[in-house]
């Protein structure tokens, strides 16, 4: 996908060389979990370490992390 796709196409992101869209992450729903908590979306890599998803407040960027 060219960087300027990713741009102008809401919900596609780039990170770490991959491009992902948000449909890609579960919601989180349970906030009771203090690993999750915070975020807005996970996906899992291997059963021990994942992608977090954050929507800043006006949705114009995401915020991503790693979970180990």
């Amino acid at each position: 996908m060219d960087p300027e796709d990713i741009e102008f196409n809401f919900g596609f992101f780039a990170y770490r060389g991959q491009v992902y869209h948000l449909q890609d992450f579960m919601r989180v729903t349970d906030v009771s979990d203090p690993d999750l908590n915070g975020w807005d979306g996970y996906a899992s890599d291997t059963v021990w370490s994942g992608t977090l998803v954050k929507l800043t407040e006006d949705c114009e960027s995401v915020i991503v992390g790693k979970y180990f």
